[in-house]
């Protein structure tokens, strides 16, 4: 059988490569904008100029969702529902790379991701990395409601993964040089983030209020066909 990719116009595939390729362009230049801001709220600043930087940070998001849309446009695969796959470990390497300038800004260390090599899940490499920054943001602003951002020490954010026959489990905790962190999820960002995973059959697993105190995803495990 053809691959999607295979079936499409040349020219088609050529037009929705660029469209790939300035959607990423785009996203990384909304991502310098993001880290100049973040850079900024860390020095001491007027209750203006917080909100004017709190603005600029939702422009930057309500952008950065469009250009998502985009890139969820241009992908090939985009009408097939069943026989997709991508290495978890890999995607979230790429990601991490991305955002960890970012992230630094906040004073949050991303720390390389304990996950083993062949974990393949079932999605398209495009949607699982969209809904792996959308769980990274959601943690690092269970962080924020937790006051940990701002007692000077920096916050090292680990990531591991657990395997089992039929689902990956993602887990995110935090940590500083005096111990561990707790994490304070918002009802409106935990709505947010489950509409998004609901629609990939996604399961959020909270433990915010266990030890370890720590958020993950419930991922399912891409099947072999052979």
């Amino acid at each position: 059988m053809r691959s999607v990719v295979e079936s499409l116009d040349p020219i088609e595939v050529g037009a929705l490569a660029l469209q790939r390729v300035l959607a990423l362009e785009g996203r990384n230049a909304l991502a310098r904008v993001e880290l100049a801001a973040s850079e900024l709220v860390r020095f001491e600043a007027s209750p203006a100029v917080r909100d004017r930087i709190s603005a600029i940070r939702e422009a930057v998001e309500e952008l950065d969702a469009v250009l998502d849309k985009i890139e969820r446009l241009s992908d090939p695969q985009r009408g097939t529902a069943s026989g997709l796959s991508s290495d978890l470990s890999q995607v979230f390497a790429a990601l991490a790379k991305r955002i960890a300038p970012s992230l630094a800004a906040r004073g949050v260390v991303l720390e390389p991701a304990e996950i083993a090599g062949g974990s393949p899940v079932a999605l398209s490499a495009p949607v699982l990395e969209r809904l792996l920054l959308g769980f990274v943001r959601v943690v690092v602003a269970a962080l924020e409601d937790s006051g940990t951002e701002t007692d000077g020490d920096p916050i090292v954010l680990s990531v591991c993964c657990a395997e089992g026959e039929s689902a990956i489990e993602l887990f995110a905790s935090a940590a500083s040089a005096t111990g561990p962190r707790r994490l304070r999820i918002a009802r409106a960002s935990r709505v947010e983030l489950e509409v998004a995973l609901a629609e990939w059959r996604i399961e959020l697993i909270d433990e915010t209020g266990a030890t370890p105190c720590r958020l993950g995803l419930r991922l399912h495990a891409s099947v072999s066909d052979v």
